[in-house]
Parts: C-alpha cells; sequence; structure tokens
C-alpha cells in the first residue's frame, strides 16, 4: 500500500495498542505484511474475534517486510478486529504492518514462505513398495487450503521388502526422513549441496557406512574411557544445541546463532564466549565465527568498526561494546588458533585481534570514563562510533569505566568479572605478538598485565573473595559490591583452559573458588529462593541444587543489586565447576556438575535443553572446558605441543581428545614396573607432535621417559620441570589413524 501502521511511529519507547476498525470475515485468508522484532510477549499483531485473540504472530525481520497471514474460514460470518500490540521497550522491539489483503485463496506466493520446501520419507532398500493409506488423496498433496493430521491421520505409507524371522532372529529396516526448507533469512548452506529433501536422501544412502562410522566411532572412543558415564553424558549433551534451532549455517557460509532457539539475535559474544563444545569438536566453526562475525566489517553485515576495533555484540550497528564480550573475542581468538594446523588463522587475523585489545587498552587508559561512547552506540541505533574518545593518559591494566556485560548491565569501577579477562586477554595477546613478530605490542600487554595483577590483587580482594571498586555506601543499582559474584574470576577460567597459567595469584584464586562453594552453591535452592526471589526460574522451587549467580555473605543484599541475581544458570555452572576442578577442588567440581544432570532429567526437564534466556541456551556448551580440566588438558596445533595432567583417576585415566585435524584417545596407567606410560591413540584423522608434557603421579619419580610409536623406539629428550615431564622429540612426529605413541616413564 501507500502507507502501513506501525508502533513505533510515536518513538520506540512507547507502549500500547492500536486497533483496527470491526469488520466481517467473509473470506478464507487474511494476508499481510510485517516488519519489526521483540518477542511474543511484547510484539505482535492479533485477530480477535468475539473479544477473544484467536490468532496472532509476530515479525521476525527488523528492516524488511515479510509475507504472513492466516487461516480464518471457521470464522466466516463472524466480526473482527485486527490489534498490533507493543508493550515491550527495547530498540527492536515494534512492530508495522501493511497491504492487509481478504482472499478466498492464498496471495503470498508460497515459494517464498519462510516454511516453504519439502520432506521424504525414504526407505534404504532397493524393493521397498509405495502404497496409499488415503485412496482419497491420490497423489495431490499441495493444494492451497490442505491440512492433513499426519500422525492421526496418515497421508501415505511406504513399506520395506517383506521379512519372515525365525524365532530369536533379527532383521534392521532403514529409513531416512529428509527435509529441505531453505527460506529463512540469509537461506541456509545446505541449500546450495542440495535440490531438494530426494537429494538429501540420496546423499545419505551413498554415504551411510561412512557417516554411520565415523558416528559411532566417536561414541564408541568417548563412552570408552574411565570417567563416570552420568560425567560423560552430560558433558557432551549440550553438544546438541548446535542441532537445535539456536544455530543457523547461511548459504554465504557464515556459522551464525541466537543465545537459545530464536532468542536474542547475534551470536553474542558475552555468551558464545562461555561455549567451548563447538569450537574444540568443530574447531572450523570457531575460526568461522571470528572470521565470519567479530572480524567482518559492520557495514557489510559483520561486527567490527574497522576505524576503532569496537566489536558489536551482536555484530548490529544498534549494539555497541560488551566490554567482557570484546576480551573473550581475544581469547577465542587465541583458542581458534591454538585449535588450527598452522599460523595462517593468525596470520589472517592478527591484525583484527591487535586492533580489538587496542580498543579495551584506550578504555584503560580513559580511566572512569572509559567504555561511556561504547554505551551510546550499544543502545542507540549509530552508523558509525562517532563518539569514540582516543585517551591522553597511560593505561594501567585495571578497567575502572562502564563496562556492559552478559547481566545486561553495565558495571563500573574495577572489578574481576571485566578485569580478570582483561588480564587473560593480555597474556593471550602476548603470546600471539611474540608468534607475528610485533614484540613491542608484546612487551607492552605483558607490562599491563603485571600492574593489572598486581593492582587487583593489593585492592580488592578481601581475604574471601574479590569484590567491586564502588562505594558501597552510594547508589548500588544494578552493580554487586560487596558480593560474591559466581563469575567474578572468569577470567582465569580461560587462562587455565588455554594454558596461559595465573593470572592472579594462586592463594587468591583458590580461596576465591572455596568462598563461591561455601556461598553461592547449595544442595536445595529452595530456602534461599524463597527468601530471594529470583527473576526466572530455573530450577523447581524445592529440592534442586544450584549454583546461585551472586550472593552477599556480608548481609549487604540490596533489591536494587545487579540482575539476574538470584537465577541459576548452567553454563555459569560449568564454568565455576571448571575453574573448581583446575584448582583441585573435584569433588566440589563434580558436586555442581552432578546439580545440573539431576536437575536434567525427565520427566521434570529434558536433558538435552539446558535453559537460560532461551531454550538450547549457548552458554551451556562451557560443559566442555570442564571436560578439558579433568584431565588437564593442553594443545597447541601449529607448534604440536599437547599437555596432560588428570586430576583424578591419575594412575587409571582413559578419555578421548580432538585436535586440528582429528581425534585421539589418551590413557595413563601404571605397569608392574610402578612405571607410568601415557598412551596416545590416534582414532580418526591425524596428529602432528613436537612436544609431549605430563605431570607425574609420583611426584617423587625421576622423571626419565622412553618413547614409542607402535613399539618402535622414538628419539627424545626428557627433562622434568614443576612436576612434570617435558618431551622434545627430536624428528617431530605425523602420527596417522591408528597410530600408537607411548610413553614410559620412571
Amino acid at each position: 500500500g501507500n502507507s502501513f501502521a506501525c508502533s513505533n511511529s510515536d518513538g520506540i519507547d512507547k507502549k500500547g495498542k492500536l486497533v483496527s476498525p470491526t469488520f466481517t470475515i467473509n473470506r478464507r485468508y487474511i494476508d499481510f505484511l510485517l516488519v519489526g522484532g521483540g518477542n511474543w510477549d511484547g510484539n505482535y499483531i492479533a485477530l480477535v474475534v468475539d473479544g477473544k485473540i484467536v490468532r496472532r504472530t509476530r515479525a521476525y525481520h527488523p528492516s524488511d517486510f515479510q509475507p504472513r497471514g492466516w487461516y480464518v474460514e471457521e470464522f466466516e460470518g463472524k466480526e473482527a478486529h485486527i490489534e498490533i500490540i507493543d508493550v515491550q521497550v527495547f530498540t527492536d522491539g515494534y512492530t508495522c504492518i501493511d497491504n492487509i489483503i481478504f482472499a478466498d485463496n492464498i496471495t503470498r506466493d508460497p515459494r517464498f514462505w519462510n516454511g516453504e520446501g519439502n520432506m521424504a520419507l525414504t526407505c534404504l532398500d532397493a524393493k521397498a513398495k509405495p502404497g496409499s493409506a488415503r485412496p482419497d488423496i491420490g497423489g495431490t498433496f499441495i493444494t492451497a487450503d490442505a491440512e492433513y493430521r499426519m500422525v492421526e491421520d496418515p497421508a501415505a505409507l511406504l513399506s520395506s521388502k517383506d521379512a519372515t524371522l525365525a524365532p530369536g532372529e533379527s532383521q534392521t529396516f532403514r529409513f531416512v526422513m529428509s527435509w529441505w526448507f531453505p527460506n529463512i533469512d540469509h537461506g541456509r548452506m545446505y541449500a546450495k549441496r542440495f535440490a531438494d529433501a530426494a537429494a538429501v536422501a540420496d546423499f545419505v544412502q551413498d554415504n551411510h557406512a561412512r557417516l554411520s562410522g565415523e558416528t559411532k566411532l566417536w561414541r564408541d572412543t568417548y563412552y570408552d574411557s574411565t570417567l563416570p558415564y552420568w560425567l560423560l553424558d552430560r558433558l557432551q549433551s549440550t553438544v546438541s544445541i548446535l542441532a537445535s534451532g539456536t544455530t543457523r549455517w547461511f548459504e554465504n557460509d557464515r556459522f551464525y546463532a541466537f543465545e537459545g532457539t530464536t532468542s536474542c539475535h547475534g551470536t553474542c559474544t558475552h555468551v558464545w564466549g562461555y561455549a567451548h563444545a563447538h569450537a574444540r569438536l568443530f574447531p572450523e566453526l570457531g575460526r568461522n565465527i571470528r572470521e565470519r562475525q567479530d572480524f567482518y566489517p559492520i557495514d557489510d553485515g559483520g561486527g567490527f568498526f574497522p576505524d576503532t576495533g569496537l566489536i558489536s555484540f551482536r555484530a548490529d550497528k544498534n549494539y555497541g561494546l560488551a566490554m567482557d564480550g570484546q576480551l573473550d573475542t581475544v581469547l577465542n581468538s587465541y583458542r581458534e588458533h591454538k585449535m588450527s594446523v598452522d599460523d595462517e588463522f593468525l596470520k589472517r587475523n592478527w591484525p583484527f585481534i591487535k586492533k580489538t585489545l587496542q580498543y579495551v587498552i584506550d578504555q584503560d587508559a580513559l580511566g572512569e570514563k572509559g567504555g561511556a561512547a561504547s554505551q551510546e552506540v550499544a543502545w542507540i541505533a549509530k552508523e558509525t562510533v562517532d563518539a569514540y574518545e582516543k585517551p591522553t593518559e597511560a593505561p594501567n591494566g585495571v578497567l575502572e569505566g562502564t563496562q556492559h556485560n552478559t547481566y545486561d548491565l553495565n558495571f563500573y569501577g574495577a572489578n574481576t568479572l571485566s578485569g580478570g579477562l582483561y588480564l587473560a586477554a593480555l597474556l593471550a595477546a602476548e603470546d600471539m605478538a611474540y608468534d607475528m613478530g610485533e614484540e613491542n605490542f608484546a612487551k607492552l600487554c605483558k607490562s599491563l598485565f603485571e600492574q593489572g595483577s598486581k593492582w587487583l590483587s593489593e585492592n580488592i580482594f578481601n581475604g574471601e573473595y574479590y569484590v567491586q571498586d564502588i562505594d558501597f555506601d552510594k547508589d548500588f543499582t544494578g552493580q554487586f559490591g560487596d558480593g560474591c559474584l559466581s563469575d567474578q574470576v572468569f577470567g582465569q577460567t580461560w587462562a587455565h583452559n588455554v594454558g596461559l597459567g595465573y593470572v592472579l595469584p594462586e592463594d587468591q584464586i583458590k580461596t576465591t573458588m572455596g568462598s563461591i562453594w561455601k556461598y553461592n552453591w547449595t544442595p536445595d535452592t529452595g530456602p534461599y529462593s524463597k527468601m530471594y526471589k529470583p527473576g526466572r526460574w530455573f530450577v523447581m522451587p524445592e529440592g534442586q541444587a544450584g549454583l546461585l549467580t551472586t550472593t552477599w555473605p556480608s548481609g549487604s543484599f540490596k533489591p536494587g543489586a545487579m540482575s539476574y541475581k538470584s537465577e541459576i544458570w548452567s553454563g555459569i555452572e560449568y564454568q565455576v565447576a571448571n575453574e573448581m576442578i583446575w584448582e583441585d577442588m573435584v569433588t566440589e567440581g563434580l558436586s555442581i556438575i552432578k546439580g545440573i544432570d539431576e536437575r536434567y532429567q525427565p520427566p521434570v526437564h529434558n536433558p538435552y535443553n539446558e535453559v537460560e534466556c532461551g531454550d538450547h541456551y549457548a552458554r551451556a556448551m562451557a560443559s566442555w572446558g570442564a571436560y578439558l580440566a579433568l584431565a588437564g588438558f593442553d594443545y597447541h596445533g601449529p607448534k604440536g605441543e599437547i599437555t596432560f595432567a588428570p586430576k583424578f583417576f591419575k594412575d587409571n585415566y582413559k578419555a578421548a581428545f580432538t585436535l586440528a585435524e582429528g581425534w585421539i584417545q589418551f590413557e595413563q596407567t601404571k605397569d608392574s614396573k610402578d612405571r607410568q606410560i601415557d598412551t596416545i591413540k590416534v582414532v580418526n584423522g591425524k596428529a602432528k607432535l613436537n612436544k609431549l608434557t605430563f605431570e607425574l603421579i609420583d611426584a617423587t619419580a625421576k622423571g626419565k621417559a622412553k618413547v614409542a610409536v607402535n613399539g618402535k623406539k622414538v628419539a627424545a629428550k626428557s627433562s622434568l620441570e614443576d612436576g612434570k615431564v617435558v618431551i622434545i622429540l627430536k624428528s617431530g612426529l605425523e602420527l596417522e589413524k591408528g597410530d600408537v605413541l607411548t610413553v614410559a616413564i620412571k
């Protein structure tokens, strides 16, 4: 039409509803165009008949009108009206409607519907027999008003060849259900590979032996472990998120994700900054996020502001700096580099990584003014970061200004959530800078790290844990102050997971983790939740264990303190358990994970759907970090270095690990001669190794090592360093599938 009705015409902050004139329904369809965003509770359009909402839908695209419609034949002859509901105040919380058409036939071209596509049921049997359970259909399925309840009233059938089974005999009948639905925003990568659902089925049949064989090989290798079965199940269960509505693979090869299933767009840096499973099991996915989003220009659909180094935490011009997400990106990049076979990823992306960290260094130098200009971009749509301020003072390794973060608010003053991530990012950048030959930048990072670590440890550690450097007697709104934040040493967790060592004094870290266990974890969250009700319930009202995001042991709890303060997020629980395991608090760490596992069991919860702000929530993929911590695992693909230091079952440890080009099974035992035996078997793919490090089971051992591959001695030099045997393979090794490397340590 020439004009349209829109809920934000008087401003994005307005609430209310727009009501159409009353009309009589005399056609079978109402079609229209929608644009906007928000969520089902706050932004939608509705058809009202007899005072009741009988149909409703919402817009899914913030900038382009999309065709939508309702089938309304059952209401023929009744009076109705349309309402636009807008009760959510948010950047993309609005709805606009145009081109309302009443018709007896669908006016929208079905080829462009989001739901347009096809499915196929295929029997992988050359003698399969097609049939019809509903002769009245006669093979015609796609009509404008076709409605078939497929489960209750089958539309067609497909059967395998007949088989006669004797008692005790079995027969396998293989069917494939395939689908092909390409019409989402930005398309789907699979639509470029396959012409339709039948082509997908053909691919499965042609490659079934390989696909099922490799899947079963990973399953068998992963579960052939000395770790408890329940633990293996729980830590790997979150990988299913990659097969849910949380993720997309666009037709341009970009991996894209929400926080949960279609909730909170943009592969959010401060949520996905917790996740490890995707990037460890499928390293190319991690690299894809960095190169196709974080370091891709903002004007071309990415998140990177090339003039400054700021990364939009949702790859959207309406969103600017999340300090934790900005720093997570540096650490993610370091992980992606280490999970690569060579240094080509680092060479391509080092200028972006450096600029990303330099932006934070500039905010450091701005002191209390740091981050403020970035927030103007974060919540007000802007084309460029025109409020960027260059510092005039020197940085000191401490972030004191505005720090937007994963709690959807801004922290002020020094704290170890952002501050610890900053320290870890500085160490990661130092290592990458040396690899890139930038010694001066490496030295700057090291200097800032040392200054920042010293200041934080001397000024905001209260003897039990780290607090926030603010005036507790002044406005506490949105802050945690002297509260015990479960996430407070997230940067230390990151540092351990990528082999960077301690970012703050080891004794303070261990004391802090003990305090988090003491104050924030409870075997029954019910009593606390009754006294301090959470904003959202992710556990049952009583009887379930959980780790609270924040508590105030000093008794200074204030209603206006930080958001989500009494909630329980499994992603944070995994992160904290991960760090506890690194600090040899294995019982405590496993107790937290066991609490998650017991919560997510039938009939109360889906074991494969850990919920936060949405189903199948991405933060839960932090689980894989705990898996790595249990083994004391570190790996550097380009350098061919691998480390194992199991935290329990040290003389009987067995588990699977992924490398840059394949996966291995690691086993550590003691033989009849009381030697420590460390074995690495390449189960699939290959492994390049130049340096091996194993923590001694017996701290009094001499640490002399002999190395063999497939029983043949390999030239190597070993030394003892801080209770670990370090082995340099003189000629390096290129291990192939089936090769077994054995190290015997006296």
